[in-house]
């Protein structure tokens, strides 16, 4: 009963940080730069697909080939954050070649669906991201000057990215261990998973509050 409750109001923090995230990236989207402002798209089109693939789990439903329908849409969304960000040319045609090669990777893990594929696919678009992160990071100790984060949008992103994408992997790896040796301690791990969706939407919205387009 307690871990259905705490379930139930991580759930409530993880949809009200989304629907926060789609208010800020909506409402101050002309603060910022082009890929910023079609943010919105990609939020509308998770909370989309959370709300459907919900639908689906409580009636019994099958529902893992949808996210394996959005992490194109998701990985070309916050890549183009970082593509519109690095100078380097090795870096933009890194990202260019990824984008292409995940959309195809995730045309044929279509095809022919396992629930395993989508594991794959969810694996490596994190993967992808947080390589995409860190270079991000490296990118920022370099530079000489003092940076004001307020007016960085990208740096509490990748804050997000940082924490989410390794603290999910965690999860994932953990409660697909304990599944089938310990239930209750399976379902109280897994109460992480929206905490962490939570805060990892908390961080679009402290990122659009940055109330300064991004210098290029």
């Amino acid at each position: 009963m307690v871990v259905k409750t705490l379930e139930n109001i991580f759930m409530g923090l993880y949809y009200g940080s989304l629907l926060g995230a789609i208010y800020c990236s909506v409402t101050f989207k002309n603060n910022h730069s082009k890929a910023f402002q079609k943010l919105w798209i990609y939020l509308i089109l998770t909370l989309i697909v959370e709300m459907y693939t919900h639908y689906e789990n409580k009636t019994g439903g099958k529902f893992l080939h949808v996210y394996v329908m959005l992490a194109p849409f998701e990985y070309f969304f916050i890549s183009q954050l970082y593509l519109e960000k690095f100078k380097d040319k090795f870096l933009k045609n890194f990202i260019v070649f990824t984008l292409i090669a995940y959309t195809i990777l995730c045309a044929f893990l279509l095809i022919d669906f396992k629930n395993s594929n989508h594991y794959f696919a969810f694996n490596l678009r994190g993967i992808l991201i947080i390589i995409l992160t860190l270079i991000y990071f490296k990118v920022l100790y370099q530079k000489d000057e003092l940076l004001a984060l307020s007016n960085q949008p990208l740096f509490w992103l990748s804050i997000g990215n940082f924490i989410f994408w390794p603290g999910i992997f965690f999860v994932m790896g953990f409660t697909s261990i304990l599944v089938n040796i310990d239930k209750e301690l399976n379902a109280k791990l897994f109460l992480l998973n929206p905490l962490l969706n939570a805060f990892y939407y908390g961080t679009f919205i402290a990122g659009f509050l940055c109330n300064r387009t991004p210098k290029k």
